[in-house]
């Protein structure tokens, strides 16, 4: 990071580490795309863990500024003006991450696919969203009758598009791709609070989907199967 970057007018919930993506890293990739890399800090972890390449893709300018210190080379972008083929032609990777950023495209199907097609043979593709299937949701729903309009979190003001499971799985096979891993991360509370903890105690069905804050999925390209 380049010394006079001063990351303070970032915020917190958007620059850090994204432990829970990178958890699913399987094994050691040699060119990496993080997409919404923010201060690279993910992709900067990434390189200096492997010694892999990482190009990263940012909407903000002034995050993109500090994540060209960690990264190889960073586009500023919107996704919704341009495409990842417009951007990166015929470069491929073997790890694409999508950390929250698919909720925020008005077409996340069209570029989920230029995704998987900017993948290597066995490349992976990491993606984390939203679960709007949270109980949070429907609380707001039925009792209040309100849509809930938050800062930050499922409910972010500047989603576009919102996701069930059932929904993922879709968005997933349109894009000809598959769930090799999944991660759930639960919380009672959107906010960050040690109630959280107790979330685990509903990781079961038929509670679980009421419960899960986000999905986080490893994704490899579908397998074709041999007819006869």
């Amino acid at each position: 990071m380049p010394a006079s970057a001063d990351i303070t007018p970032f915020n917190n919930s958007y620059i850090g580490r994204r432990e829970d993506l990178l958890s699913l890293v399987e094994q050691k990739p040699q060119r990496v795309l993080e997409v919404g890399c923010a201060l690279g800090a993910s992709g900067g972890w990434l390189k200096n863990e492997h010694g892999c390449a990482v190009v990263g893709v940012e909407i903000c300018p002034k995050m993109a500024e500090v994540a060209r210190g960690r990264l190889d080379h960073v586009h500023v972008a919107d996704l919704n003006r341009t495409t990842l083929q417009e951007l990166l032609g015929t470069e491929r990777f073997d790890l694409i991450l999508l950390g929250d950023v698919l909720e925020h495209l008005v077409d996340p199907w069209t570029t989920l696919t230029h995704a998987r097609e900017l993948l290597t043979e066995n490349g992976r593709i990491i993606t984390s969203l939203p679960n709007i299937n949270h109980y949070t949701t429907l609380l707001s729903l039925i009792f209040m009758r309100h849509w809930p309009y938050r800062n930050r979190g499922i409910h972010d003001r500047t989603h576009l598009r919102f996701f069930t499971r059932s929904n993922l799985l879709e968005l997933y096979s349109g894009a000809q791709l598959q769930i090799e891993h999944e991660r759930r991360n639960l919380r009672i509370l959107e906010i960050v609070s040690g109630i959280n903890v107790l979330a685990k105690l509903f990781d079961f069905h038929p509670f679980r989907g009421y419960f899960t804050y986000q999905y986080v999925h490893r994704l490899r390209r579908v397998r074709a199967t041999s007819t006869r």
